[in-house]
C-alpha cells in the first residue's frame, strides 16, 4: 500500500487525469478541474499540485516543446482499492462485515443498489474461488 495519502484537490486532479486516455498537459487540468468540480485554480497551484503529485509516486511527466504532460503511474481502481482497504482497516477495525452493516444500514442505500451490490460480491468471490 502506498505511503502517501491524497489530499482532495490532489485527488480531483487525478480524477481529472484518470478521465482521459491520453497524457494531459496542466493547462487541461486547469479547465477540467473548472469543468468538472466547478474549482478555478490558478496556473501555479496547478503546478504546485502537479508536484505533489509527483513526488508521490502518483505522476510522471514530461516535456515537448513548451508544454509538459502528465501520465497517471497509479490507475483509479488501484488507488480506489488501496483507499477502501485504509478506510476499512482505520474506520471499521479491519472488518469488513462492520464496513457492510454500516452502508447497509445507510438511509441512502436503495434495494436496487442493494441487489447490486450482492451481484458484484458474489461476481467477485465466484471469481477468486
Amino acid at each position: 500500500m502506498r505511503g502517501s495519502r491524497l489530499s482532495d484537490c490532489e485527488i480531483m486532479i487525478m480524477q481529472c487525469v484518470w478521465a482521459v486516455d491520453y497524457d494531459i498537459s496542466s493547462l487541461e487540468i486547469q479547465k477540467a478541474m473548472l469543468n468538472k468540480f466547478q474549482k478555478k485554480y490558478e496556473r501555479t497551484t496547478i503546478a504546485t499540485f502537479l508536484k505533489k503529485l509527483k513526488d508521490k509516486n502518483f505522476l510522471m511527466s514530461y516535456q515537448k516543446g513548451v508544454v509538459v504532460y502528465y501520465r497517471a503511474l497509479v490507475s483509479e481502481k488501484e488507488f480506489q482499492k488501496e483507499e477502501a482497504q485504509l478506510f476499512k482497516n482505520t474506520i471499521f477495525e479491519g472488518s469488513f462485515s462492520k464496513l457492510l452493516s454500516a452502508f447497509a444500514e445507510s438511509e441512502e442505500l436503495t434495494q436496487e443498489e442493494a441487489e447490486d451490490f450482492m451481484e458484484d460480491i458474489l461476481a467477485i468471490w465466484t471469481k477468486k474461488y
